[in-house]
Protein backbone atom coordinates (compact mmCIF):
# COMPACT_ATOMS: atom_id res chain seq x y z
CA UNK A 1 0.00 0.00 0.00
CA UNK A 2 2.86 2.45 1.09
CA UNK A 3 4.31 1.65 -3.18
CA UNK A 4 1.00 2.82 -4.47
CA UNK A 5 0.70 6.02 -2.02
CA UNK A 6 4.33 6.98 -3.22
CA UNK A 7 3.27 6.16 -7.19
CA UNK A 8 0.02 8.00 -6.42
CA UNK A 9 2.72 11.35 -5.18
CA UNK A 10 4.81 10.95 -8.04
CA UNK A 11 2.05 10.84 -10.57
CA UNK A 12 0.26 13.55 -9.15
CA UNK A 13 3.05 15.95 -8.84
CA UNK A 14 3.93 15.00 -12.43
CA UNK A 15 0.62 16.03 -13.12
CA UNK A 16 -0.12 13.20 -15.39
CA UNK A 17 -3.96 11.86 -14.85
CA UNK A 18 -3.63 8.56 -13.08
CA UNK A 19 -6.95 5.90 -12.28
CA UNK A 20 -5.58 3.80 -8.93
CA UNK A 21 -7.15 0.79 -8.38
CA UNK A 22 -6.44 -1.41 -5.28
CA UNK A 23 -7.34 -4.89 -4.79
CA UNK A 24 -7.67 -4.96 -1.24
CA UNK A 25 -10.50 -7.09 -2.30
CA UNK A 26 -11.29 -10.68 0.07
CA UNK A 27 -9.59 -13.74 -1.37
CA UNK A 28 -13.09 -15.04 -2.46
CA UNK A 29 -13.43 -11.82 -4.59
CA UNK A 30 -10.22 -12.68 -6.21
CA UNK A 31 -10.77 -16.34 -6.99
CA UNK A 32 -14.37 -16.01 -8.61
CA UNK A 33 -12.89 -13.05 -11.02
CA UNK A 34 -10.19 -15.28 -11.94
CA UNK A 35 -12.41 -18.17 -12.41
CA UNK A 36 -14.74 -16.10 -14.38
CA UNK A 37 -11.99 -14.75 -16.31
CA UNK A 38 -10.95 -17.89 -17.65
CA UNK A 39 -14.44 -20.07 -17.66
CA UNK A 40 -14.83 -21.65 -20.64
CA UNK A 41 -18.81 -23.18 -20.49
CA UNK A 42 -18.77 -24.56 -16.79
CA UNK A 43 -16.37 -24.53 -13.98
CA UNK A 44 -13.26 -27.15 -13.94
CA UNK A 45 -13.53 -29.27 -11.11
CA UNK A 46 -10.86 -27.35 -8.91
CA UNK A 47 -13.08 -24.60 -9.49
CA UNK A 48 -16.05 -26.28 -8.26
CA UNK A 49 -14.36 -27.00 -5.07
CA UNK A 50 -13.01 -23.83 -4.19
CA UNK A 51 -16.46 -22.23 -4.84
CA UNK A 52 -18.17 -25.30 -2.75
CA UNK A 53 -15.76 -24.00 0.08
CA UNK A 54 -16.46 -20.00 -0.39
CA UNK A 55 -20.58 -21.60 0.14
CA UNK A 56 -19.56 -23.30 2.91
CA UNK A 57 -17.24 -20.69 5.40
CA UNK A 58 -20.00 -18.54 6.63
CA UNK A 59 -17.15 -17.05 8.48
CA UNK A 60 -14.65 -15.84 5.84
CA UNK A 61 -17.61 -14.74 3.32
CA UNK A 62 -20.19 -12.32 3.32
CA UNK A 63 -24.03 -13.10 2.00
CA UNK A 64 -23.27 -11.76 -1.48
CA UNK A 65 -20.04 -13.64 -1.83
CA UNK A 66 -21.79 -16.96 -1.61
CA UNK A 67 -24.87 -15.77 -4.09
CA UNK A 68 -22.31 -14.85 -6.77
CA UNK A 69 -19.74 -18.61 -5.45
CA UNK A 70 -23.04 -20.44 -5.97
CA UNK A 71 -24.21 -18.39 -9.37
CA UNK A 72 -21.33 -19.30 -10.65
CA UNK A 73 -21.00 -23.19 -9.38
CA UNK A 74 -24.31 -23.66 -11.27
CA UNK A 75 -23.05 -22.03 -14.60
CA UNK A 76 -23.59 -24.95 -17.60
CA UNK A 77 -23.22 -22.36 -20.91
CA UNK A 78 -25.16 -19.70 -19.11
CA UNK A 79 -26.64 -18.30 -15.48
CA UNK A 80 -30.03 -20.24 -14.37
CA UNK A 81 -33.29 -18.30 -14.42
CA UNK A 82 -33.10 -18.55 -10.59
CA UNK A 83 -29.50 -17.91 -10.06
CA UNK A 84 -30.21 -14.75 -12.19
CA UNK A 85 -33.00 -13.30 -10.58
CA UNK A 86 -30.69 -13.77 -7.33
CA UNK A 87 -27.74 -11.71 -8.84
CA UNK A 88 -30.30 -8.99 -10.83
CA UNK A 89 -31.10 -8.64 -7.13
CA UNK A 90 -27.53 -7.98 -5.73
CA UNK A 91 -26.69 -5.75 -8.78
CA UNK A 92 -29.80 -2.96 -7.89
CA UNK A 93 -28.91 -3.71 -4.11
CA UNK A 94 -26.93 -0.27 -3.48
CA UNK A 95 -25.48 -1.88 -0.12
CA UNK A 96 -23.87 -4.34 -2.32
CA UNK A 97 -19.74 -3.56 -3.05
CA UNK A 98 -18.84 -2.55 -6.38
CA UNK A 99 -16.99 -5.93 -6.65
CA UNK A 100 -20.11 -8.07 -5.85
CA UNK A 101 -21.82 -5.72 -8.38
CA UNK A 102 -19.00 -6.44 -10.81
CA UNK A 103 -19.27 -9.81 -10.79
CA UNK A 104 -23.18 -10.13 -11.12
CA UNK A 105 -23.21 -7.99 -13.80
CA UNK A 106 -20.95 -10.17 -16.06
CA UNK A 107 -22.53 -13.07 -14.59
CA UNK A 108 -25.79 -12.11 -15.82
CA UNK A 109 -24.77 -11.66 -18.90
CA UNK A 110 -22.20 -14.61 -19.28
CA UNK A 111 -22.68 -16.90 -22.58
CA UNK A 112 -19.81 -19.36 -22.76
CA UNK A 113 -16.91 -17.22 -22.06
CA UNK A 114 -16.77 -13.55 -20.74
CA UNK A 115 -15.98 -10.71 -23.30
CA UNK A 116 -12.98 -9.28 -23.55
CA UNK A 117 -14.34 -5.99 -22.00
CA UNK A 118 -15.96 -7.84 -19.11
CA UNK A 119 -12.53 -9.29 -18.39
CA UNK A 120 -10.96 -5.90 -18.63
CA UNK A 121 -13.51 -4.81 -15.53
CA UNK A 122 -12.71 -8.41 -13.67
CA UNK A 123 -8.79 -8.12 -13.94
CA UNK A 124 -8.63 -5.61 -10.68
CA UNK A 125 -10.74 -7.79 -9.11
CA UNK A 126 -8.30 -10.84 -9.95
CA UNK A 127 -5.09 -9.41 -8.94
CA UNK A 128 -3.33 -9.24 -5.40
CA UNK A 129 -1.21 -6.02 -6.34
CA UNK A 130 -1.60 -2.02 -6.42
CA UNK A 131 -2.48 -1.39 -10.38
CA UNK A 132 -1.33 1.88 -11.59
CA UNK A 133 -3.22 2.69 -14.73
CA UNK A 134 -1.43 6.44 -16.28
CA UNK A 135 -3.47 7.89 -19.13
CA UNK A 136 -0.88 7.76 -21.66
CA UNK A 137 -2.58 10.33 -24.60
CA UNK A 138 -6.31 11.99 -25.59
CA UNK A 139 -6.74 8.77 -27.33
CA UNK A 140 -7.67 7.14 -23.90
CA UNK A 141 -4.77 4.30 -24.24
CA UNK A 142 -3.09 3.83 -21.12
CA UNK A 143 -0.43 1.41 -19.67
CA UNK A 144 -0.63 -0.36 -16.62
CA UNK A 145 2.12 -1.25 -13.89
CA UNK A 146 1.94 -3.83 -11.89
CA UNK A 147 4.04 -2.36 -8.27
Amino acid sequence: MRSCVCALAVILFLGVPANIVTAAESPAIRMMAGILMSLRHSPSYADREALEKILVDDNATTFPERVVAEALLHVRHIVSPEDKAKLEALITDQSVPASITILATVLVTFTHTVTEADRERLEPLAVDQCVVAVDGDATGDFTRRYL
